[in-house]
């Protein structure tokens, strides 16, 4: 259920200084002008800094990161969708950068002694923000398999609902726009009414973060809508 923006890394991005604050819990003062370009240079420059042999666990290190964003454009509150969701808190255009999916923990699939991988990602690592009382495999798991996004084939997102604090970083509490049962009649209703009341969509960077994204436009105070998908 991911989607990717697919561009060149601009030469800018690779010459521009930015380093992680990982020890960031509160939000940023906003900044109108800041976007999905703004947000992918920091990306790709983080990812291609490090030599080509060493890219795979830089981008692993980048998806469990928080950045120090100025993202600040939604609350959390009560949903009637269903519990906790985000609100838009000023117009959001669509194609603008809404918040973004924070890793707080990864769970990836373990390799194997005879070189192959295990069925289920059942291996977990925790990003260095997260404090040490949170950091529980087991609840990763369970309790907050509900709030995993799938990257790509190796790693899947899990993002802390006790870690909210950050506003750039709300993905994980993001509601799905609709509800679908087993039955698959209902699949095709699930379907429409997802491409009616959806406004966000999901997009990877360079399989290195994940951002929430308006695919049209937001009202102050709307609910930030994704679709999750039927399986979900």
């Amino acid at each position: 259920r991911s989607s990717r923006i697919v561009v060149d890394c601009p030469d800018s991005a690779m010459t521009e200084q930015v380093a992680p604050d990982v020890s960031a819990t509160g939000p940023q003062e906003d900044d109108a002008l800041y976007s999905m370009e703004d947000v992918f240079n920091l990306v790709c420059k983080q990812l291609y800094d490090a030599p080509i042999e060493d890219r795979e666990d830089r981008r692993e290190q980048l998806l469990r990161t928080r950045f120090r964003l100025p993202l600040n454009r939604v609350r959390i509150g009560p949903s009637e969708k269903h519990g906790m969701g985000v609100f838009a808190t000023r117009r959001i255009a669509a194609d603008d950068i809404v918040t973004m999916y924070p890793g707080d923990a990864l769970r990836f699939y373990p390799s194997l002694a005879d070189g192959g991988m295990g069925q289920e990602r059942s291996e977990v690592l925790f990003g260095d923000h997260v404090p040490e009382e949170l950091r529980s495999d087991d609840q990763v798991m369970t309790k907050y398999r509900p709030f995993t996004y799938d990257v790509d084939g190796m790693y899947a997102l899990v993002g802390l609902p006790d870690l909210v604090a950050d506003l750039a970083y709300a993905g994980h509490m993001v509601n799905d726009a609709s509800t679908c049962s087993a039955a698959p009649e209902d699949r095709e209703r699930y379907r429409k009414q997802s491409v009616t009341d959806c406004n966000a969509t999901f997009e990877g960077l360079l399989d290195a973060a994940v951002a929430v994204v308006a695919s049209k436009p937001i009202a102050e105070g709307e609910e930030v809508l994704v679709a999750y998908g039927p399986e979900y």
